[in-house]
């Protein structure tokens, strides 16, 4: 994987020679070596495929047969890795994997990775796009324009794929920032109008979604204004 994470190059790791991602779709919990305590993998996880553990083959013998699992490493826990049934993961391409890993609440992942029309408006988000950003909950959608895609943390291989949103109209003056992250520039707008979010806080506005809306505006009757009396 190359251009698809955004020019950064692959850990030289044998476990990194294949880029091969998965999204859990059922819970998992483990015991930490190291604590021996329970620690549980909610589905949502992003899983990355361990070429070198999985060479070995692991059949597993159940009472209704037999069972393939794979080894995999959780992303969000780099140090969990762990065998899982090959039914219980799904598949996902790069482009998925990196919108996805940047939302942060597996549940939340999870929903958008199912909704499917939706990940599809959101592969296709990319800069100029017109959008509209749900910052807080209960908060209405603010109107913005994608200046910036990308990741936040550009040292790392795969931190996932944020949107670098500058606020328009009645959104000015309700972002935390001027296009800059953590002192790095990445585009500019003016203070306090510029937001960065994961994908599930967006919403694509297409051209279809523009007319419906003129469609729905109220006309203006000018028989139903008041005119001021004859003298």
């Amino acid at each position: 994987m190359n251009s698809g994470l955004w020019g950064q190059e692959k850990n030289t790791s044998p476990l990194w020679d294949e880029w091969k991602f998965y999204i859990l779709v059922q819970e998992y919990n483990i015991v930490d070596k190291q604590t021996s305590k329970h620690v549980k993998i909610p589905r949502g996880s992003i899983a990355q495929l361990l070429q070198d553990c999985n060479s070995l083959g692991r059949t597993v013998a159940t009472t209704k047969g037999k069972k393939i699992q794979l080894a995999v490493m959780i992303l969000e826990q780099p140090h969990s890795i762990l065998f899982v049934d090959e039914k219980d993961l799904i598949e996902i391409n790069d482009s998925i994997a990196e919108l996805l890993l940047a939302v942060t609440n597996c549940e939340d992942r999870y929903l958008l990775f199912k909704n499917k029309p939706r990940l599809y408006k959101g592969l296709q988000t990319d800069i100029d796009s017109d959008v509209r950003v749900h910052l807080r909950s209960g908060d209405y959608k603010l109107p913005g324009l994608v200046r910036f895609k990308g990741p936040l943390q550009q040292e790392r291989p795969l931190s996932g794929v944020y949107f670098g949103v500058e606020l328009l109209d009645e959104g000015r003056g309700k972002g935390f920032t001027d296009g800059s992250y953590q002192g790095l520039q990445l585009f500019r707008c003016e203070e306090e109008c510029g937001v960065f979010v994961a994908i599930d806080k967006l919403e694509l506005v297409e051209e279809e979604d523009e007319e419906l809306e003129s469609d729905f505006a109220p006309s203006v009757d000018i028989r139903s204004k008041e005119h001021p009396p004859l003298e």
